[in-house]
């Protein structure tokens, strides 16, 4: 997503909350104007980067699977996409759990966000009252609760990563194994593993 479409969103935004009637605005803090304006239109632009993998990611596989199959077996091939398959529903389960955590840290930081919000908006009796002190705690309390999402939220992350990474010498070592003891060993050349390397 371009710079000018993000603009648009951000405006659209913006122009939506205008139009909010009070008994809605009543349930809408800045916080979560900020979080929508900041947080959630680069989730678009993520979207648009990989919404094509949707579609090419099928063929992808159907090609790798058909020509590593031709070099090596179709049966070490089926193997390895076959372990690569079964990587996925696991991958579905960490993001599905990032999600829940991110919806957490996002509550988590509207709330900080209004409680400085009202602060700064109420410094005068703030001061008067003595009520710095009890202010803070509660902001930090907050804060504390925040990170705490957000450190689960990238080891998670991290997690996810470091599987992603996996996953290519997996598939590989899988294939080979497959292919080393389902086909003659004159085929299983040098060429033939850099062949199939390059397209796993």
């Amino acid at each position: 997503m371009g710079m000018r479409m993000r603009c648009q969103v951000i405006a659209a935004i913006h122009h939506k909350v205008l139009r909010l009637n009070g008994r809605a605005l009543a349930d809408v803090t800045s916080g979560k104007i900020i979080n929508l304006a900041s947080n959630d239109v680069r989730r678009f632009d993520e979207a648009g980067t990989f919404a094509v993998f949707l579609f090419v990611g099928p063929l992808e596989l159907i090609a790798v699977l058909v020509l590593v199959g031709i070099r090596l077996g179709f049966l070490a091939a089926v193997a390895g996409v076959a372990s690569q398959l079964m990587l996925i529903p696991l991958q579905s389960i960490l993001a599905r759990y990032i999600g829940k955590l991110r919806a957490s840290t996002a509550k988590e930081t509207d709330e900080r966000v209004r409680l400085t919000g009202e602060a700064i908006s109420g410094i005068t009796s703030f001061k008067m009252l003595t009520w710095e002190k009890p202010l803070f705690d509660e902001i930090l309390k907050v804060r504390q609760r925040e990170q705490s999402f957000i450190r689960k939220m990238n080891m998670i992350r991290a997690m996810n990563m470091a599987l992603t990474f996996a996953i290519t010498p997996l598939v590989s070592f899988t294939t080979f194994v497959v292919a080393r003891y389902t086909m003659d060993i004159e085929d299983f050349t040098v060429g033939n593993i850099f062949y199939a390397v390059s397209l796993l």
